[in-house]
């Protein structure tokens, strides 16, 4: 009985030495698992943090593309604004194009124009010159009147009184007396009197 109760410690010390060896190794392996856990937790905390980066890196760029579409619609309207700035200006460099390239014509119109009426106006001041070249001059005139006394003075001698009163005026012998003409020559004549 001793022998056999020796066996059985025996046995029992064998099975607590190995259990002893199982306990060990699955404390090693307890405490690798522990560590892959601490080592998860470590990356599921960097998950995280990450996480929330990215949330408000994502936000930070909604906020920014928030901010461009309102600086977007803002600038669409001066766009516009510019745009009909643009083509009024093309409206009227389209017109003054037009003007100008119109304006040469009505240039060489006025120019015409002008040569015209400087034509005119010499030939007018030509005609003005001969008409005065034929008018009698002062000394014609003088010439005239000392006829007339002459005239007069003899006439007296030999009519009455009455006939002398009917005799012509100055400004009807004026108005008898031919006017001055142009020679070929070039020269004129002196001024006739046609009683």
């Amino acid at each position: 009985r001793m022998e056999t109760l020796q066996s059985k410690i025996e046995e029992l010390f064998a099975e607590s030495a190995s259990s002893k060896e199982r306990n060990a190794s699955l404390s090693n392996v307890i405490s690798a698992k522990l560590e892959e856990i601490r080592k998860l937790e470590v990356l599921v905390s960097s998950l995280i943090t990450d996480a929330e980066k990215s949330s408000a890196r994502i936000q930070e760029l909604e906020t920014i593309r928030d901010a461009l579409d309102e600086a977007l619609s803002e600038s669409t309207q001066p766009l516009g604004v510019k745009a009909k700035e643009l083509n009024e200006m093309q409206s009227h460099y389209n017109t003054e194009k037009k003007r100008l390239e119109g304006e040469p014509c009505a240039l060489r119109k006025a120019n015409e124009m002008l040569n015209e009426n400087l034509q005119k106006e010499e030939e007018e001041e030509d005609m003005l010159t001969e008409s005065e070249g034929d008018m009698p001059t002062e000394e014609d005139e003088d010439m005239i009147m000392e006829f007339m006394k002459d005239w007069r003075s003899e006439e007296e001698e030999y009519m009455p009184s009455e006939d002398v009163d009917d005799m012509l005026t100055v400004e009807e012998v004026r108005s008898s007396v031919q006017p001055r003409t142009n020679t070929p020559g070039g020269g004129t004549s002196s001024a006739v009197f046609t009683p």
